[in-house]
Formats: C-alpha cells, sequence, structure tokens
C-alpha cells in the first residue's frame, strides 16, 4: 500500500460537516450537495479483509496500538503515555526559575476545562480520548558541573544524559513495571528541559568521541543506556526529547518559558509513535512537505496529525469503499469526530479493484477550534470543542 503525502484542500465550505458527490468517471468535476450519508455509516462489508488489514494494520515504521503480526492482539511496545521531565542546568545555561513543578504539570498533564491548551490535551483530542499521557515524574532541577558546550553533540550523545539520569530524583521502580531494571519505550518517555533557549530534538544515545566534529559520520547508538541512578542501576531504551526553556537571563524568561508548547508535541509524536518530520525545505516553522495540515510539516502552530497518522497508530479505522461513484457522503469535522473516507479505485470491466493505492479524506474544518482559546472538557464525547486546528490556513477536504 502507498501513501501519497500531498495534501489537496477543496475548499467546499466551512460547515462542521461537507457533503460532496463524487462523480461519474467523464472528466466533470463532482457536484457539492448539502447532504449525504456519513461516511462513518457507509458499507464497506465489500472489501476483502486482507485489503482492510494492510490498510488499518500494516503501519510501516509508525508504532501502532496494535500487534503488526496479530492485529487482534495489542502491541506490548506501544507507549503507556507516562511521561517523565528532567530540567537541568550547566554553568553556561543556568536555570530559568519560572520553570517550576506547578508550571511544568499545568503545561503537560493539565486535563478537564482550562484556559490554554495543555500537552495532555493535544492527544487526547487527536486520540479521540483514546491516548492519554500522564505524570511519570517531574524531578527536581539537576545542576550539572560541566559546561552545556563541553559535551559533544550533546543532543543525542550518551554523556549528558547518563550525568542527567545521575541525579534526577525519579522513582524509576514504579515505572518499571516488569522489574527487569529497564524502562522501555512502553514504560515511559523521558523529556529533558535544555536552559539553553533553542533546543528541540528526539535523539537516541550515541558515543561520540572526543575529536568529532560536524560533518564527521554520526557514532553507533548506545541502546540500552545503563546509568547508576538514585534509584539504582537501570538501563534506558527510549529516544530522549530535548526541549530548550527560555534562558535565564532573557528579558521575557517568566513569560512562556517552554518556547513553542506545539513543539513539545512535534517531538513527543516523533517519540511515542517514530512519526517522521515531513518539513521539507521550509523548515520546522514552513509549510512543509504535508503543509499546515500536520504537526509533522509545521510545528510552530498547533496543528492536528493526519488522518494518516492518526490511522497507522490504530486511533480510527475509516470505512474502506470502492464503489463511490455517484454517491453523496458527508465528512464531519475530524477535529472532533473520528470521521473519514479511505477510497480505493472504483472496480469496473476496465478498471479492476486495485489496492496498491489508496486516498484518504477528511474534513479539517478550522472554525471547530476556532474557541478563543478554549479547551474541551474531556468528559464530554464526542468533543464540543476542538482547539489545534486553529493554526492551519484554510478549511475543506484534505486528500490525503
Amino acid at each position: 500500500m502507498k501513501s501519497r503525502w500531498m495534501p489537496i484542500v477543496l475548499l467546499l465550505g466551512v460547515l462542521p460537516c461537507v457533503g460532496i458527490m463524487c462523480g461519474p468517471d467523464s472528466g466533470q468535476p463532482a457536484t457539492p450537495c448539502s447532504s449525504g450519508t456519513d461516511v462513518r455509516n457507509l458499507d464497506d462489508s465489500s472489501i476483502p479483509q486482507n485489503v482492510k488489514t494492510a490498510i488499518y494494520y500494516q503501519p510501516g515504521p509508525i508504532i501502532s496500538a496494535y500487534d503488526p503480526a496479530n492485529p487482534s492482539q495489542p502491541n506490548s511496545n506501544f507507549p503507556s503515555g507516562k511521561v517523565v521531565i528532567i530540567p537541568f542546568e550547566t554553568p553556561d545555561y543556568p536555570r530559568n526559575p519560572a520553570i517550576t513543578i506547578s508550571y511544568l504539570t499545568q503545561v503537560f498533564f493539565a486535563s478537564g476545562q482550562l484556559s490554554g491548551p495543555s500537552v495532555y490535551h493535544y492527544f487526547y483530542e487527536n486520540s479521540y480520548g483514546q491516548f492519554k499521557i500522564s505524570n511519570g515524574g517531574i524531578a527536581n532541577w539537576v545542576t550539572l558541573t560541566k559546561s552545556l558546550t563541553s559535551y559533544v553533540g550533546f543532543e543525542g550523545d550518551a554523556a549528558l544524559p547518563r550525568d542527567v539520569l545521575a541525579q534526577a530524583n525519579i522513582n524509576w521502580s514504579s515505572l518499571d513495571t516488569n522489574g527487569d531494571k529497564t524502562i522501555s519505550s512502553a514504560e515511559a518517555q523521558i523529556v529533558f528541559l535544555v536552559a539553553n533557549g533553542y533546543s528541540a530534538a528526539t535523539r537516541w544515545f550515541l558515543n561520540y568521541p572526543s575529536n568529532w566534529k560536524l560533518g564527521d559520520p554520526v557514532p553507533p547508538e548506545v541502546n540500552p543506556l545503563r546509568v547508576n541512578t538514585p534509584s539504582g542501576i537501570y538501563e534506558f531504551k527510549p529516544r530522549v526529547v530535548y526541549i530548550g526553556t527560555k534562558t535565564a537571563a532573557a528579558s521575557d524568561a517568566a513569560v512562556d518559558p517552554i518556547r513553542i508548547l506545539s513543539t513539545i508535541c512535534h517531538e513527543l509524536c516523533h517519540a511515542f509513535f517514530y512519526l517522521p518530520d515531513r518539513y521539507g525545505n521550509t523548515g520546522a516553522c514552513g509549510s512543509g512537505s504535508t503543509g499546515q495540515y500536520d504537526m509533522m510539516s509545521d510545528n510552530c502552530q498547533w496543528h492536528h496529525m493526519t488522518m494518516h497518522d492518526k490511522m497507522k497508530i490504530g486511533w480510527v479505522q475509516p470505512k474502506i469503499i470502492a464503489t463511490h461513484l455517484g454517491q453523496c457522503v458527508a465528512f464531519p469535522n475530524s477535529e472532533n469526530f473520528p470521521a473519514a473516507l479511505v477510497l480505493l479505485a472504483p472496480a469496473t470491466s476496465q478498471k479492476p479493484l486495485s489496492t496498491s493505492e489508496y486516498w484518504i479524506v477528511e474534513n479539517r474544518n478550522k472554525p471547530s477550534s476556532l474557541c478563543n482559546n478554549c479547551v474541551l472538557q474531556t468528559s464530554i464525547t464526542p468533543f464540543a470543542d476542538g482547539v489545534f486546528d486553529a493554526g492551519q490556513p484554510e478549511s475543506g477536504l484534505a486528500v490525503w
């Protein structure tokens, strides 16, 4: 199955539910219509199970909630959602005192009705309530004696995370659910807060030689990383997320001390699910290969994940149809509802059913997220208000 990563936005209005007539194969444009069958209620019983299995349960490099070898079973490597936060300072980058445990608890883990978004809410909304991050521990500030610049390739090397983990007051035994003295990606995800004002990366542990310089080959991975922590000797397998806080010397150090909250979610999408960067040549804050409709393409504003990624992770299974010509269907907005449609090539005498390529269609409705910075109440299903697509430029059907 091939996935094409160019979104085509058809401006069919900005209503919470958009209807479209899939016209006959005559070269004529499709005719918009005012109503139709909700795509979630379409009958796809004629689609062979092997086709559904390929589309739903073969995620490629993406981490799925289902075991790819046995889709009827959960994936034992799927992340628990537990996040461990460890802020650290160095002589050249002292701590920002605005980064407190209460602040981090609010930014990462706050749920319910709030005045602004949290990381918890981002994944709760994108997963339609199925993935909830939780507090695996917030360490006190770790103070290193070495300067940050003395670490070679510090974002992802083995020396710096070993030095930080050796001091962090985290109860690793409470996270080590199987008691094997190894912290796996299914047990916890580590986020390092760097007081340098710029870091944003997800990295494996690497062994950089002392004479390594920029442009040299990347050294081999160190997996797992064995550390003598305050809780005992543990090995760490997950990739580590590095997020920069505003520096202590910054004039606005106390104002939004973590520079861009949406970037945390982008990096956690790497760490949790192995989603790739899709920046293209536009940079992290540009429109990217998948436009301003994908957190992995533009992480400097709040954007939903693509329907492709939500499907491959296992949060939604859109109906799959190949006999869509002449039907009028309705797409509820995908910010609030797990609604989308997978289209295969129509089966006709001239064009046999092909499973080599498919299209995913969703209604990305910007007004669904324009609710004056409100945040959904997690007890409400379906969600009354989405908040994480306000950064997209337009509304309409996104075709992947």
